[in-house]
């Protein structure tokens, strides 16, 4: 009986371990699933031809890592995309890679990815309810095309109004859509997600 006693201690601190080991092994992947998307949503990309910034389904990506994963791990994710991209995986859109790519006119957005991803993340963290959901995601949108604007306008030698025709006007439809469809995951999954 006392032998039994004693292994307790070490079998609770070998338990505790493995658990411990699952959670980061869990949270690895899952940053791993969310770089994968976003290097998906690139490839999902419509050029409008009025404007070098192309459509796609990355926002929808960046706010649901956000909810899934938090800041961190969420703004973890976007450094990941963007490191395999400049490591020279074709992974932005058109199927374009290379750290050059990051000075391009799209550079802007490409960096407020990470900022967008830990700010919806760090905002979800103060507040729960599907109103204040929309207004971090709003928020995100807002450092993100922010971000975008500013090196679009710098890259291409515009004024801010013509860099927030060309690089934000145009995008607020499909983002209100993308936002929808974010809001309603949320809505059915968020129990599954505390914790991380």
């Amino acid at each position: 009986m006392a032998a039994n006693i004693n292994i307790l201690p070490g079998f609770k601190r070998v338990l505790s371990y493995e658990i411990e080991v699952s959670k980061t092994a869990v949270k690895a992947l899952s940053v791993s699933v969310f770089i994968v998307l976003m290097a998906l949503g690139a490839y999902v990309r419509m050029p409008l031809p009025f404007t070098p910034v192309p459509v796609t389904l990355q926002t929808l990506f960046i706010m649901l890592a956000a909810v899934c994963l938090g800041c961190r791990l969420a703004g973890l994710s976007q450094l990941g995309y963007l490191l395999l991209g400049c490591l020279g995986v074709p992974v932005f859109a058109g199927a374009a890679s290379g750290i050059s790519y990051l000075t391009g006119v799209t550079g802007g957005y490409l960096i407020g990815f990470v900022l967008a991803a830990y700010t919806i993340g760090f905002l979800m963290k103060l507040r729960g309810g599907l109103l204040w959901t929309a207004v971090s995601f709003l928020s995100g949108f807002f450092v993100l095309y922010l971000s975008g604007t500013l090196w679009l306008k710098v890259s291409m030698n515009v004024t801010f109004q013509e860099a927030f025709s060309l690089g934000v006007a145009p995008f607020m439809p499909g983002c209100c859509v993308k936002m929808i469809a974010a809001l309603s995951f949320y809505k059915t999954f968020r129990n599954k997600f505390k914790g991380f």
